[in-house]
């Protein structure tokens, strides 16, 4: 059956039925999901260990939402670059590239937070680094996923990508609490360096360098592809509002993320486990989410599911604030974290969608490059949450998802993108 579908795809057929597990029962799909599976468990619990590292020795909100900031950077000023790579070279160069470097930057950083705790500067300029690994990760991944399976599997392939993603940050951030708690940050952060160097080396076992045409065929200079890509995404009106969408959401959505230790510690009055809990719910809202969003396939009425999700997103997010309760902010957390992944899985659909083929990565490094701007936004709420209050903050950032929910089904109805 296997080997059926596959040979359906070498040789260019589309006809393959779409179901829950078609992306899966695609060789090529498997061995690059297994292989990012690998780097979404280092990534997730690199996040919780940086996270509790600032909010525990600080207990500065501004300082720890920092910490996500500056990860978050080098995607606003390499993403372009870092989507054009993705177009340009094979998804096996990128990872075990990417995997050495992290692997070097993280025990860096291990060594830095044992030996010398308070150089934050140090500190930050190795998460920076970090983030500039990641910024190469994200469209390469988009891409590989959608380049090994066939145009009417691409909705179920970013799914399936997600539900990977999401179910190993489910383990992940409890393996991350339990070795934050017992380990400290820094051997925590050894064990992650590790799993990069796992994740690099398996890459470079498993995956063969796929050679797809569009790589194959690119002659055109790198700076020029890069300005092809600007050119063209922007030209398309529902991408461009799509991108307007994803920097309002990013700022007033994603925060929850920088937020969440300083919701835990100063509004619940818990400690790492209680944060790791709400992160676990977090997670484990997105793993079921992206399972809803596989279950749909190649669902028809995209944008229409982008705006609910969107409303949905911004009601849960005001609800959230008002809890003083880890039980009832954990199930509340649980919707959030499931809207936030459908939210991602529906903008790279969409964008994927709509570009040629040879364009794939550098749409996601256009959306990594817009949602970079984001971070200054994540400033502005850290400062925020000093000034009129953490819930406040929250409930604000809650109304305004609303509110862009209906813009964006307003554009929908008067364009008649549906």
């Amino acid at each position: 059956m296997i080997n059926q579908i596959k040979n359906k795809f070498i040789k260019g057929r589309t006809d393959i039925k779409n179901n829950f597990l078609s992306a899966i029962l695609i060789s090529d799909f498997r061995k690059i999901l297994f292989s990012t599976t690998i780097f979404s468990f280092a990534q997730w619990t690199e996040r919780i260990a940086i996270g509790w590292l600032f909010i525990s020795q600080t207990e500065s909100v501004p300082l720890t939402i920092l910490s996500f900031a500056i990860r978050q950077l080098p995607l606003m000023m390499i993403a372009p670059f870092s989507g054009a790579f993705s177009d340009r070279f094979t998804i096996k160069k990128i990872l075990v590239s990417v995997g050495l470097f992290q692997f070097i930057i993280t025990f860096f950083l291990a060594f830095i937070i044992n030996s010398s705790p308070n150089s934050y500067i140090l500190i930050y300029s190795l998460i920076f680094l970090s983030g500039t690994g990641h910024a190469f990760l994200q469209p390469s991944t988009q891409k590989a996923y959608t380049d090994s399976v066939p145009q009417n599997l691409l909705m179920n392939a970013v799914s399936t990508g997600s539900v990977s993603l999401r179910g190993i940050g489910v383990i992940s951030v409890m393996i991350g609490t339990v070795l934050f708690k017992y380990l400290g940050a820094s051997w925590t952060l050894y064990c992650v360096g590790l799993v990069y160097l796992i994740g690099a080396l398996n890459s470079m076992v498993i995956l063969p360098s796929f050679s797809y045409e569009a790589i194959k065929n690119n002659s055109n200079t790198f700076l020029k592809e890069v300005i092809e890509g600007f050119s063209t995404i922007f030209k398309i009106s529902l991408l461009r509002t799509l991108l307007i969408l994803a920097l309002v959401v990013e700022i007033f959505g994603f925060v929850f993320h920088s937020i969440l230790p300083a919701v835990a510690q100063k509004l619940l009055n818990t400690d790492v486990v209680g944060y790791g809990s709400l992160a676990t719910m977090a997670a484990l809202g997105s793993f079921i989410g992206t399972i809803l969003l596989m279950g749909l396939g190649n669902y028809k009425y995209k944008n229409r599911l982008l705006v609910y999700i969107t409303l949905g997103y911004g009601i849960l997010i005001a609800l959230f604030s008002f809890s003083n309760l880890l039980v009832l902010s954990s199930i509340l957390i649980f919707g959030v974290g499931g809207c936030a992944a459908m939210f991602d899985s529906m903008q790279w659909t969409i964008l994927q969608t709509h570009v040629p083929s040879n364009m794939k990565g550098r749409a996601i490094g256009m959306w990594g490059f817009i949602i970079g701007f984001g971070l200054g936004g994540h400033l502005i709420i850290g400062l925020a949450s000093d000034l009129v209050g953490i819930r406040e903050t929250l409930l604000i950032c809650g109304i305004s998802l609303f509110l862009c929910g209906l813009l964006f089904f307003i554009y929908s109805k008067n364009t008649n993108n549906d």
